[in-house]
């Protein structure tokens, strides 16, 4: 059951419950930490990551038989004169690598029991992997998928101020102003607390979203995905994402940033009424009270993990889960590791 115990207002507060955009262009401080080196970019295609094609370029990978129309300049003579035969030089050129993101801004992405809301979490990581990418070289760009269900689509572009109005709209996303009406909006059952249940209705919106995201991946492209996947209990939605994430997973290297909140691990088995915090208002949760309430979480918690497990079969696919409770410094380490 749910009761209001105390009518406050409480104020968003930057860096907890919303992200303002000063917030995420601060993340390129943090962005130079993870980047491995600097680079000085004179060609308008230059990137720091390796092409599967060969030709020159800057580190060179082998040598193969002199061919018509090779440049002399890059004769190999040392494995010439070994071999008797003609021999040139490949070099591993150099290219750029779009890194495009989609962020997951539904409702439930609103909701944080320890530093911040788990919608915090995914636009400062967003912006700081989009800063480094842009750092190392990289076009960036990506889709914001908002409580409301809209999405904005941004293509991939290697300019400072193609980067501000992606970060824009994810700043814009965290407000809780834009979602408002669309948690009221929510057909939710009466035991929970809209911003914590599973709404089937706007998982459709992530299952359309994906397949407009997909459009934007050019050749050579990364996508990141950062979500709290309240994958509902219905499978036949669950094989839907399933089925869209590995066409995905297809066209390009997928990195799953899975966020959550430790409270909702626990509240499948939580005996003592909770103190929280909805659209600016108290509230507290009795979770003893209410079976229904703890079988439902049962089934997101078992929804939520097959989910995960099943990426993490995919090819082509990495999952990596955050949490509210991570210091950014955890958080740093556990970026460094995959990126």
């Amino acid at each position: 059951m749910v009761a209001v115990a105390r009518k406050s207002i409480v104020a968003p507060v930057d860096g907890v419950s919303w992200s303002s955009l000063g917030s995420l262009s601060l993340q390129r401080i943090q962005a130079q930490l993870l980047c491995q080196g600097k680079c000085e970019i004179h060609a308008q295609q230059a990137g720091q990551h390796l092409s599967v094609q060969k030709g020159r370029g800057m580190d060179f990978t082998e040598s193969r038989a002199y061919q018509a129309g090779d440049d002399v300049r890059f004769l190999d003579w040392r494995v010439t004169a070994r071999t008797g035969k003609l021999h040139t030089k490949l070099f591993a050129e150099e290219r750029e690598r779009p890194v495009l993101f989609l962020v997951d801004m539904r409702a439930s992405m609103f909701f944080g029991t320890r530093r911040c809301f788990k919608s915090v979490v995914a636009a400062e990581v967003a912006s700081l992997l989009a800063w480094k990418s842009l750092q190392e070289g990289d076009k960036t760009g990506g889709a914001v998928l908002t409580a409301a269900g809209g999405l904005s689509l941004h293509k991939p572009a290697r300019s400072q101020a193609a980067l501000s109005r992606f970060l824009r709209d994810v700043s814009q996303a965290t407000s809780l102003a834009t979602t408002s009406m669309a948690i009221d909006d929510q057909s939710l059952s009466p035991s929970l607390s809209p911003s914590l249940s599973p709404s089937l209705s706007k998982y459709n919106h992530f299952v359309s979203a994906l397949r407009q995201f997909r459009p934007l991946l050019e050749t050579g492209a990364q996508c990141i995905l950062l979500s709290d996947f309240r994958s509902p209990s219905d499978l036949q939605q669950l094989a839907q994402l399933d089925k869209q994430l590995s066409i995905l997973a297809k066209q390009a290297p997928l990195r799953i940033l899975a966020i959550n909140d430790p409270l909702e691990a626990e509240l499948a088995t939580s005996t003592a009424p909770l103190a929280l915090v909805q659209q600016g208002k108290r509230i507290r949760l009795n979770t003893q009270a209410q079976r229904q309430f703890q079988n439902d979480y049962r089934q997101w918690q078992t929804a939520r993990k097959q989910l995960l497990a099943q990426l993490r079969k995919h090819a082509n696919t990495r999952v990596t889960e955050l949490s509210t409770a991570d210091t950014p410094a955890q958080r740093l380490a556990l970026l460094a590791r995959g990126f």
